[in-house]
């Protein structure tokens, strides 16, 4: 299978000083983008309201959103989302949802988190409609600044040989000099 992680990458890098550089060619963070999905059942209508858990640490007890109501625009989901303090700032979108009494979609993107973001984990206990349910899927994977295969790596710089009467030397500070003589 085809990743990022492969094919062929072309880096130009041009040194002015004689010495070892250390040189990393890095993919870009992904900001990690969840999709949560309420919807009913055959016939009924979705009434009442849900709360998403976050399980930020291993070990640590998730922590619980503010409720969030069946058709809540995206300012009350942004709300009650960031009540949950170690998820910070998000942005929420909504997505297909043109009758929110049978379905509707907010896609949260995680600003403040980096790399992949564990899943939310709904509670619909107090979610009313005929075996109403909030689904939670990965919409787009996060990811940290990865280096590319065979970076970070060295690169050792040094002169070639040079004739005094053809060299040209650039360097800050540098207006003019002459071959043999002192700047």
């Amino acid at each position: 299978s085809k990743s990022c992680m492969s094919g062929t990458h072309t880096v130009k890098y041009t040194p002015s000083v004689r010495g070892s550089y250390l040189v990393d060619v890095k993919l870009p963070t992904v900001i990690e983008i969840q999709r949560v999905t309420t919807f009913a059942h055959s016939h009924s209508s979705l009434t009442g309201a849900f709360t998403l858990a976050y399980h930020g640490q291993p070990g640590a007890d998730p922590l619980v959103s503010g409720s969030i109501d069946f058709d809540a625009d995206m300012e009350e989901f942004k709300i009650a989302l960031e009540s949950i303090e170690t998820i910070g700032s998000v942005e929420v979108s909504l997505y297909d949802c043109s009758s929110p009494d049978v379905s509707c979609s907010w896609d949260v993107t995680f600003l403040s988190l980096d790399g992949d973001v564990n899943m939310l984990v709904p509670n619909t206990v107090q979610l009313g409609g005929d075996i109403a349910e909030v689904r939670v899927e990965e919409f787009v994977k996060g990811r940290r600044p990865k280096s590319i295969t065979g970076f970070p790596r060295t690169i050792d710089v040094s002169p070639g040989q040079t004739s005094p009467s053809w060299t040209t030397a650039y360097g800050k500070g540098l207006v003019s000099a002459t071959a043999g003589e002192k700047s």
